[in-house]
């Protein structure tokens, strides 16, 4: 589980990079691998620092909601 989810952050952060190669149908595909990065990263570090169980589920919960909301917006400006 642990080894996954390393090899899922760093293949993300690769992939971000080389897709600013690429032309502009890569861009979604950008957004996606940045909010992809953005939710693990901001979950590891919640998971890493945060240790009683109820603050750290109610923060997960919180996260989530901020993911969404944030990748609404994205959305809604592009289109």
């Amino acid at each position: 589980m642990l080894l996954s989810f390393w090899f899922s952050i760093r293949l993300s952060s690769i992939i971000i990079f080389f897709s600013f190669l690429f032309d502009f149908e890569f861009l979604f595909i950008f957004l996606y691998l940045c909010f992809f990065h953005f939710f693990y990263g901001i979950n590891s570090v919640l998971s890493d620092y945060v240790h009683k169980k109820h603050l750290k589920t109610l923060f997960l919960i919180f996260s989530r909601i901020s993911f969404l909301e944030i990748l609404r917006y994205f959305i809604e400006i592009i289109f």
